[in-house]
């Protein structure tokens, strides 16, 4: 997609991603803060406190894009990112590590992504991220 062609996404247009991320550019800044906030709890709570600024980025989100999803995965992602991050800031020492920042992210996301992935299905079987997970 590019400001001539909406590709195969007939909702989504050059207009609504500019919208989108106007709408969304506090939401960062927040997650940083409260990654920061949260820096000497477990990395579980950091992930639950992003809950609510998460929701209600994605509700700016569809606000602005008129119910358009342009961004509902990198709220989520770039929202754990960020909070990792504020995690790991120190202004003498900035993290740039990629590898510390996704483990970071990991510890942050295991308990409810174990909680997920072993909750029942309504159809009784396990999510195909479970399965694909539980091969290994």
């Amino acid at each position: 997609m590019d400001r001539y062609n909406n590709g195969g996404r007939k909702n989504m247009t050059l207009a609504t991603f500019e919208a989108s991320t106007k709408a969304l550019r506090p939401f960062w800044g927040r997650c940083m803060e409260i990654g920061q906030q949260t820096a000497e709890e477990p990395p579980g709570e950091t992930f639950a406190w992003l809950r609510e600024p998460g929701m209600a980025a994605e509700r700016d989100m569809y606000a602005a894009t008129g119910g358009v999803n342009t961004h509902k995965g990198a709220i989520f992602i770039l929202g754990v990112i960020c909070g990792a991050l504020g995690r790991l800031w120190r202004p003498e020492a900035p993290c740039r590590d990629v590898n510390v920042i996704t483990r970071v992210c990991a510890d942050m996301t295991r308990s409810a992504m174990d909680a997920d992935f072993a909750a029942p299905r309504p159809n009784g079987r396990r999510s195909c991220c479970t399965a694909a997970i539980t091969r290994r």
